[in-house]
């Protein structure tokens, strides 16, 4: 009788099993499409520091794949499932720094001797941690040299990202492999009326950076007296809950 009385002042909720089954499906099936998706990733990694890429090429990548749209699908059908999830990610923060170069202006000092050139005449040059520090030193005490845009943008790992920032868009998808970034980018910097668009700076990419590293990269200028080329830096680091720089 006492057994009876319980059972009927203390009904079990039918949908307490249901939520646990589902959790126990969605992580199983994360897992598998997990693993799929990062070998997946490094078959298709490149493994030189930078392949240029064209913008439209880069759109198309920046693009979540079948297996990611799925996960993420199944991921978003449980408010426990997409926690748990999230909660195994590292938080990653990028910085994008335009700045624009009068021809009187010298090049950085502090750029490494290894040069990665396009077809149209760009440049780009990969920072570790130290470098990196030097150079924005470099270029905050130099003349001729001002910063036309900023942005900054906090992340997870394998999360796309975008920012605007004055006339410069950043559209972005970082990896961690091991203990480097795999990045995707895509940056624009546009001036004018939406009559007349002037393209300032376009590149688009996947680089692979070092924690605290960066990637500079020197657009086609415009060589004659009084004109200005572009110049864009981007950094990344690996970072904690509470903001804080961490090792990978």
């Amino acid at each position: 009788m006492n057994e009876d009385k319980h059972s009927l002042e203390t009904p079990v909720s039918p949908r307490t099993p249901r939520k646990v089954s589902y959790f126990v499906f969605v992580a199983a099936v994360v897992l598998l499409l997990g693993g799929l998706s990062y070998l997946a990733l490094k078959s298709t990694a490149s493994r030189a520091n930078l392949a240029w890429m064209t913008p439209r090429a880069a759109a198309q990548a920046l693009q979540p794949g079948k297996l990611d749209a799925i996960m993420v699908r199944l991921l978003r059908g449980s408010a426990t499932a997409w926690n748990w999830y999230n909660k195994g990610k590292r938080q990653i923060t990028m910085e994008s720094r335009l700045y624009v170069f009068s021809t009187n202006a010298a090049e950085p000092k502090g750029l490494p001797q290894t040069v990665f050139r396009n077809v149209d005449g760009m440049r780009c040059w990969i920072l570790s941690s130290e470098e990196c520090t030097n150079l924005k030193r470099e270029l905050q005490s130099a003349t001729g040299i001002s910063a036309m845009n900023v942005s900054r943008v906090t992340t997870l790992e394998g999360g796309k990202s975008s920012v605007s920032s004055g006339t410069m868009k950043v559209d972005s998808l970082p990896r961690i492999v091991g203990s480097s970034f795999d990045l995707l980018v895509c940056v624009s910097s546009t001036t004018g009326s939406s009559a007349i668009i002037q393209t300032n700076f376009a590149m688009a990419g996947r680089v692979k950076l070092c924690n605290g590293g960066a990637m500079v990269v020197n657009g086609p200028g415009r060589l004659v007296p009084g004109g200005t080329n572009y110049w864009y830096v981007l950094s990344s680091q690996a970072i904690d809950p509470a903001g804080n720089a961490i090792n990978l």
